[in-house]
């Protein structure tokens, strides 16, 4: 699948379902091939993102250790883990070709767009000069997390302020904080409780309906896509995946099964059962049949990690 410059892509789910599971992994390809990722997190803090990127890094195959993320949160490594985390792991994760830049609620001065912005080409800059080019996706994690902007209540309801907000990021994508620069973005959705119903009973299909508080996303997204998990499905590594909007290609009717690791926050990279097509040119990202890289398929991280 192409993930363009220019364009909107959603993933779908519900709470437990694995999506940010899937935005890590599709940071960390995207740095990996040196691209350079905004991640807005709206729910936990950018240290705990970051330590998802660490253990997602460790599961590759080159290291001898790999180290489980919670491990990482609660600071309970052994010696042997310490040592590989210090030595090897941090520096190799921080020398890959793109950065991956985390920006969370705690550095916001208010939900707002100009507060967003201001951050954003503050951002930006410290990647120009770090890496030489800009900001190639923003991911947002997660959309109806936006719906707490106080100052936004006098237009109406939450579903309109989620909706005033996916419009600004569409903007975004267009016009880079008014550069003039394409990006792509991802936005992560919660599906409606209803939605979600649906989905069990249904074995996983979502519906474009499911999208909670958040009609416009619908409408802005080039491409929707869903995932689902459930008891069964966590207890063998599983989750169901869908693409329910392509404006340009293929739409799976029913959802397919992919392989999930929580523990590293692996999601697809091994044991995949989809059939990849190679992107065209104009997509940021180029996946391998090893990747489930579906849609695209802080300062600079230095961060004290006092482990």
């Amino acid at each position: 699948m192409d993930y363009n410059l220019g364009t909107v892509s959603t993933i779908l789910g519900f709470a437990g379902s694995f999506k940010t599971t899937w935005a890590i992994n599709i940071a960390y390809n995207a740095i990996t091939k040196g691209k350079n990722i905004l991640y807005l997190s709206l729910e936990v803090t950018k240290e705990h993102i970051y330590y998802d990127l660490l253990s997602r890094h460790s599961f590759n195959e080159q290291f001898p250790i790999h180290i489980e993320h919670i491990k990482l949160k609660h600071k309970d490594l052994s010696d042997k883990e310490y040592n590989f985390f210090k030595d090897t792991l941090y520096p190799d994760l921080k020398n890959v070709p793109g950065k991956c830049y985390i920006l969370d609620e705690t550095e916001l001065e208010s939900y707002s767009f100009y507060a967003l912005e201001n951050k954003f080409r503050e951002i930006d800059k410290l990647a120009v000069d770090e890496t030489g080019h800009s900001i190639d996706l923003l991911i947002v994690d997660h959309a109806q997390l936006l719906k707490f902007d106080g100052s936004m209540k006098s237009i109406g309801n939450e579903t309109s302020v989620v909706n005033m907000y996916v419009s600004f990021f569409r903007q975004c994508c267009l016009n880079w904080i008014k550069s003039g620069k394409q990006i792509a973005v991802l936005i992560l959705s919660q599906s409606s409780r209803e939605g979600w119903k649906d989905a069990v009973r249904h074995e996983g299909k979502y519906k474009l309906t499911a999208l909670a508080e958040a009609n416009e996303l619908e409408r802005a997204s080039s491409l929707v896509l869903s995932t689902y998990s459930s008891d069964t499905l966590k207890q063998i590594n599983e989750a169901k995946v869908q693409i329910l909007k392509n404006r340009d290609g293929q739409v799976w009717s029913e959802p397919i099964e992919i392989f999930v690791d929580p523990e590293y926050y692996v999601f697809g990279d091994t044991d995949t059962k989809i059939d990849f097509t190679p992107n065209n040119d104009n997509s940021i990202f180029e996946p391998t049949p090893e990747e489930l890289t579906l849609v695209a398929d802080i300062n600079s991280l230095d961060l004290d990690l006092d482990l």
